[in-house]
């Protein structure tokens, strides 16, 4: 056998190597080209925010209760009698420690430690909450949130801007990252000191990420919560995989109810049920 046969089919096997390789790789990506979201899996996505947000939902109920002087919506949904809080003063504003214990509560357990501390400005505070430890029914958080509140925007209105970057291991054992933002505008009862007339306006965007796949989500028309309702009266969100397909939510004309409409890259539409968010008793 000369040298000069052996080197050609070296030369052969190479090209069918690569060509192999190539052949794979087209087939990875035609793979993840073709795979779709099912609705439940969209539904996953909403939940998790649904999750972070009772997050927002407990501390305002926490500071509208021992800050501002307002009265909840409904006595069920103030934090348990169970948890210690302590204050301790810090520099420019204070340090405000949520100590559930190993447990408490009744439909929704808290457990663990939230920490916020408090930076107070000319008509305005920024507030930062990192976790110990702490989880809601077996879900639980680590990273941390900002707020920054003021009482009067451009619209006259008072409003907060939440910053969040929140790994939640949830009760299964998945793992979910939320990073993003949103801005909460209260359109009306802002100016009374209770909040059952309360309504919001939602708006924002955030990276979902699950299995090594990270989805795009961004409220394209704003999200209306009225507290006295348990659910998103209405508004659209949409999910973006990064193959560019986008599923699209819309919760509807402002009916208080638990559906939602999810349309699908190719055009057609599925009614989904929305899992009843967290009441805190």
């Amino acid at each position: 056998m000369t040298l000069r046969f052996v080197r050609r089919n070296l030369g052969y096997l190479s090209v069918i190597g690569l060509l192999f390789m190539a052949s794979c790789e087209s087939d990875k990506n035609e793979e993840i080209v073709n795979d779709s979201m099912s609705t439940e899996e969209v539904l996953n996505v909403i939940e998790a925010d649904d999750i972070s947000s009772s997050i927002d939902n407990l501390l305002e109920e926490d500071y509208d209760l021992f800050t501002a002087g307002k009265t909840s919506s409904n006595r069920a949904n103030r934090p348990p009698g169970c948890v210690e809080r302590t204050v301790e003063e810090i520099p420019n504003g204070k340090r405000v420690i949520l100590d559930y214990g190993e447990g408490c509560g009744r439909f929704v357990v808290l457990a663990g430690v939230i920490i916020k501390e408090y930076t107070r400005e000319e008509g305005s505070y920024s507030r930062k909450v990192t976790f110990e430890n702490f989880s809601i029914n077996g879900n639980v958080f680590e990273g941390e949130k900002s707020f920054s509140k003021v009482r009067e925007n451009a619209n006259g209105n008072p409003q907060v801007t939440i910053v969040s970057d929140l790994t939640i291991t949830l009760e299964s054992g998945e793992v979910v990252m939320n990073k993003g933002e949103k801005v909460k505008e209260v359109i009306e009862g802002g100016d009374t000191r209770t909040r059952r007339d309360d309504v919001v306006s939602i708006s924002g965007y955030w990276e979902h990420t699950k299995d090594g796949e990270t989805r795009s989500v961004e409220i394209t028309d704003n999200l209306i919560r009225n507290h006295a309702c348990r659910y998103i009266e209405s508004g659209v969100v949409e999910v973006t995989r990064r193959n560019g397909d986008m599923y699209s939510v819309d919760f509807g004309d402002g009916t208080c109810d638990n559906k939602a409409v999810v349309t699908k890259p190719d055009g057609t539409t599925e009614e989904i049920t929305l899992r009843r968010p967290f009441k805190f008793k």
